[in-house]
């Protein structure tokens, strides 16, 4: 399974204890569930044993799935499910997992940063247009540069904004870096927007 190496995306590391966990395929197409819950590190059994993790073990606070169907088609958009139920409990997860053939799969268990509460909209993956994004780790001092970064958006990636995480702040950042959220970019375009944005 090809699976890739996702970098920690962690702007700073503070609070290692409230890290999220992330797995990322792109391949053959294959079942979901060849991911998310048969592997023994699948993203769903380091929800319950995450093993890095400084104080306590689990990441709870909800997660989220999103996959691609129709790569190369009309439809370049992601299919996003989100939940704020541990994934381990979640059966709609299972179910869906067995069924669904994906190329490219993005996975996300939750652990909420300080003070940020558990709702679905601050559940990963966060998408738009035909991006996708997760993060793992917190921005540090968010609550202090929450409005300067609001600032830096313009008003309909603002408008977008459903959450009050640092994630998906840090999300709408990205994406105004981008000249376009329909077109496909090269990858050096994305690179530069998310160096830019960090």
């Amino acid at each position: 399974i090809g699976l890739i190496p996702v970098a920690q995306t962690a702007v700073t590391s503070h609070y290692p204890a409230a890290m999220c966990r992330l797995s990322v395929y792109v391949g053959p197409p294959l079942l979901m569930e060849e991911i998310l819950t048969k592997p023994t590190r699948s993203i769903v059994s380091q929800s319950q044993q995450s093993r890095e993790r400084v104080l306590g073990n689990v990441n709870g606070d909800g997660f989220g799935i999103g996959w691609y169907e129709n790569v190369g088609t009309r439809d370049e958009e992601p299919c996003v499910f989100n939940s704020t139920q541990p994934a381990w409990t979640c059966r709609n997860l299972t179910r869906l997992a067995r069924k669904i053939y994906a190329s490219q799969i993005f996975a996300h268990v939750r652990a909420a940063s300080p003070g940020m509460p558990v709702v679905e909209v601050s559940c990963h993956p966060f998408s738009h247009g035909r991006y996708m994004w997760m993060h793992n780790g917190f921005v540090s001092h968010f609550p202090r540069l929450r409005r300067r970064l609001e600032s830096l958006l313009p008003e309909n990636l603002y408008l977008l904004l459903e959450g009050r995480s640092d994630s998906e702040y840090a999300f709408m950042l990205f994406l105004s870096m981008l000249r376009s959220t329909t077109d496909a970019l090269e990858p050096f375009e994305l690179q530069h927007a998310m160096y830019a944005a960090v």
